[in-house]
């Protein structure tokens, strides 16, 4: 029977202690202190730089896209300079021309 009574009891457990446990051995306190500025320290380092290999990088992206979407203006007009009579000639031949016309038979032959 006191067995019975043992398992049919819940379980008692003692209160939690509120107070938070201390360590009382200062190099334990000193190693936590260390750690934690070393830490610190080596997440700011870790920033410094890669702000600045991103600020190296951004810069190097900028240029290269710089050259290579949008060349200097100066060849812009020398060539639109070239390339515009040429173009108008090109056009004024084409209006000179004869409209070319064909039978479907002709045009089966060209595409078929």
């Amino acid at each position: 029977m006191s067995s019975n009574v043992l398992l049919n009891q819940p379980n008692f457990y003692p209160p939690p202690d509120i107070c938070l446990p201390t360590v009382n051995n200062p190099l334990i306190i000193a190693g936590v202190i260390v750690s934690i500025i070393l830490t610190i320290l080596a997440v700011g380092i870790i920033i410094v730089i890669s702000r600045a290999c991103a600020r190296k990088a951004r810069k190097a992206i900028v240029q290269g896209l710089q050259a290579a979407v949008a060349p200097p203006l100066v060849n812009i007009v020398q060539v639109w300079e070239v390339d515009a009579p040429t173009m108008e000639k090109f056009f004024q031949e084409i209006a000179k021309e004869k409209p070319v016309r064909y039978t479907v038979q002709q045009s089966c032959k060209l595409h078929c």
